[in-house]
């Protein structure tokens, strides 16, 4: 979930990175020699989409920006990233990490708080419980909760009708759907995977 957190958190930063106070009219000079250079390690790395993404994100902000990837396996990526960290290497400036590799990292001081972004209308749409345990560590921020986007959700229509709801459509639905009195002896599962 982190690593999703931490990707967005990118984007978001590269995107507003890439504002400026050009003219509507003027083209943007695209030229070989770059202001800046970034190194990003990410999951994404061999992803084309995702370097298509950042080739073009590239060029806008005219800025070379390497992508190294990182291993596949959330267990060996975790070794590296974090052997990374432990000797102070400064050649990759930014890491996509996971929820375990922040709650990891948090506490080992190998990541900077997000206090200077975290708005008080974010921290409230969230509940609080969570945000202390998960986004927080000793009174600051070390990662943005989201909302993410479900890639598959099954549900049993049978409830679905027993709910008086036509289908599960947007989290309100979803809020009503789980919150329904179906009886005893009655469970459900959820899972979530890196």
């Amino acid at each position: 979930m982190y690593k999703k957190i931490f990707c967005i958190l990118l984007c978001i930063g590269l995107i507003l990175s890439s504002c400026n106070n050009y003219k509507k009219n003027e083209e943007i000079e695209i030229s070989n020699y770059y202001e800046a250079e970034l190194n990003i390690m990410h999951i994404e790395a061999d992803n084309p989409d995702f370097k298509n993404y950042i080739n073009d994100v590239s060029r806008k902000l005219n800025m070379k920006i390497n992508i190294i990837p990182c291993p596949a396996d959330a267990n060996n990526r975790q070794a590296e990233i974090s052997t990374l960290l432990l000797s102070g290497n400064s050649d990759i400036d930014l890491i996509s990490v996971n929820d375990e590799m922040v709650s990891e990292f948090k506490v080992k001081g190998y990541i900077e708080n997000l206090d200077d972004i975290m708005s008080k209308n974010i921290v409230e749409s969230y509940p609080k419980d969570y945000v202390e345990s998960v986004a927080m560590y000793k009174n600051h921020f070390y990662s943005v909760p989201y909302l993410m986007d479900i890639m598959m959700f099954w549900v049993n229509e049978k409830y679905i009708k027993y709910s008086e709801l036509e289908g599960v459509k947007n989290l309100d639905d979803f809020s009503l759907f789980v919150g329904n009195d179906y009886g005893t002896n009655m469970y459900g599962y959820g899972s979530a995977w890196d």
